[in-house]
């Protein structure tokens, strides 16, 4: 089995368990922080690559360093990837388990576009309304865009909700024009 392939079967299998058990959410927000750890990280990267530390090492020196930041469930997939010697292939199981996600609609991503950062608690109350109003978990990205006066922008999908001073001066143009 070719190699993409191989990270393509393994992600959609992963998937499988982490939508049985209710984690989809949670799970692939965790593992893209894996990846990118991966590579960002060159010890990580080494360790996971390397024939020279044996597996149950490798997940010794996993588990002190991510803690409780893992869930079993996590660190099985991570164990499993070692054993079959798919260390390399975290990025592109990442990826595919993200892809997955989209086709069976496992989450939406809602997109919040600011003048400033938003205070955690302020993103916290917003992304709590959109799922209450949707019914649905969100996968939430934080964007700040300087060149907004003021007011925030929302994309989920292919809508857009622009609260923005622009947009109402704009509104309010064509109102007395």
């Amino acid at each position: 089995m070719a190699t993409g392939a191989k990270a393509r079967h393994f992600a959609r299998a992963v998937f499988s368990v982490a939508a049985k058990l209710g984690e989809v959410d949670d799970f692939l927000d965790r593992f893209e922080l894996l990846s990118l750890t991966f590579r960002e990280n060159k010890a990580f990267r080494h360790l996971l690559i390397t024939h020279r530390i044996p597996i149950e090492r490798k997940m010794e020196v996993l588990h002190s360093a991510f803690g409780k930041a893992l869930t079993n469930l996590e660190l099985e997939v991570l164990r499993l990837l070692l054993v079959q010697n798919m260390g390399l292939q975290l990025p592109a199981v990442t990826r595919y388990l993200v892809q997955e996600a989209r086709a069976k609609d496992a989450r939406l991503e809602l997109t919040v576009y600011s003048p400033q950062p938003l205070a955690v608690q302020e993103l916290k109350s917003l992304t709590d309304r959109v799922q209450a109003d949707l019914g649905r978990s969100l996968r939430v990205m934080d964007i700040t865009d300087p060149g907004l006066l003021g007011g925030i922008k929302l994309r989920l999908g292919n809508a857009l909700v622009d609260g923005t001073v622009a947009r109402r001066l704009e509104l309010l143009r064509e109102e007395l024009v």
